[in-house]
C-alpha cells in the first residue's frame, strides 16, 4: 500500500494521505469498540473486519513513510534530517 499512497502523496497532497490514514485507523478502532459494546447484537467475530478499514489509509507503513517525507521536505540540511 505504500507505493500507491506515495504516488497519491506526490501527485496531490500529503494532507490527503495523512487524512485517509487517520480516518482508516479511527474507523478500525471505532468498529472494534462498537462491536465489543454490542456482543448480543453483533457477533464478536465481526471484529476481524476492523483491520480492513486500515486499507483505506494504508496503515502504519504509509503513516511512517509520509511522516519521513514531510520531515525530509522541511529540513534542508542533511544533518538536520
Amino acid at each position: 500500500m505504500t507505493l500507491p499512497f506515495s504516488y497519491v502523496s506526490d501527485r496531490y497532497d500529503r494532507r490527503l494521505v495523512l487524512s485517509l490514514n487517520s480516518l482508516g485507523i479511527a474507523l478500525m478502532y471505532s468498529w472494534m469498540v462498537f462491536t465489543a459494546r454490542l456482543p448480543g447484537v453483533i457477533p464478536i467475530t465481526t471484529m476481524l473486519v476492523g483491520p480492513f478499514f486500515t486499507l483505506l489509509g494504508g496503515g502504519d507503513c504509509v503513516l511512517l513513510s509520509t511522516v519521513a517525507a514531510v520531515v525530509t521536505e522541511i529540513s534542508s540540511d542533511q544533518l538536520q534530517r
